[in-house]
């Protein structure tokens, strides 16, 4: 019996089941699987304040930088087009980003089409939400920080219908206070923050596998994120293969 426990723990393993990841995985896998229907936050940029700084990924640097210097560092752009099909009452934004982790007390205002809609207020923590009354969300995970101990992840926005020009790209801007500040916050111009975000949870996938021996059997019990529903499992045990949905 414990000859077939570690043949069935070493099939999954070896089919891409990675069975030790890290905790700090759980909200980056969390927000692939709810974020499956969103458009991509960040598609041109239709300010100033360009800027080069490395991000989370190799292959992204270009980005826009906004500091609390004097209130006038704005930076905006435009999301890709909101389908003409949205079914939901609310359509969801995700771009790269980065900002200065702090204890000092700074403000980056946030505006879509033109309306202001948030305040990020600087902190130490690495993933944060913000909500208003009327069902909007500004939220930020952190995939890694930087050798300065900045975060640098994924920044998104719930906006509902009510705040949205229907079938067309959405405007964002992002503007310190004038604070004589600083304190910054990036955006990166990476037009497929969300398609990459969407392929890289088939290559980092975080499940717990359990093991329980009965009398005659072995029952193993998967626990999986909500993207997995559905999806098709694999047991190969001696000769034996089984499929399960």
């Amino acid at each position: 019996m414990k000859l077939k426990l570690i043949t069935i723990a070493l099939c999954l393993f070896l089919s891409g089941f990675n069975l030790n990841a890290q905790d700090d995985q759980k909200p980056v896998l969390e927000l692939a699987g709810k974020s499956a229907n969103w458009v991509e936050g960040f598609q041109n940029n239709i300010g100033g304040n360009e800027f080069e700084y490395s991000s989370f990924r190799s292959d992204v640097s270009e980005s826009l930088l906004t500091r609390c210097t004097d209130g006038k560092m704005e930076i905006e752009w435009e999301t890709a087009k909101v389908p003409g099909n949205l079914s939901q009452n609310e359509a969801g934004f995700l771009w790269i980003a980065a900002f200065d982790l702090t204890s000092d007390m700074f403000v980056f205002d946030v505006y879509l089409n033109g309306e202001k809609r948030f305040e990020i207020p600087t902190t130490t923590k690495k993933n944060w939400e913000i909500e208003t009354v009327d069902g909007g969300k500004l939220s930020f995970v952190t995939v890694e920080t930087d050798s300065n101990g900045d975060a640098h992840g994924y920044m998104y926005l719930i906006a509902p219908k009510s705040w949205l020009k229907p079938v067309d790209s959405q405007i964002i801007k992002i503007n310190g206070h004038a604070a004589g500040s600083n304190t910054w916050l990036i955006v990166y111009q990476a037009t497929d923050a969300l398609s990459f975000l969407q392929n890289s949870v088939e290559h980092d996938i975080l499940m717990n596998l359990t093991f329980e021996e009965t009398a005659k059997n072995l029952k193993a019990t998967v626990v999986a994120l909500p993207y997995f529903a559905g999806k098709q499992l694999t047991c190969i045990s001696g000769n034996s293969t089984q499929k399960y949905c």
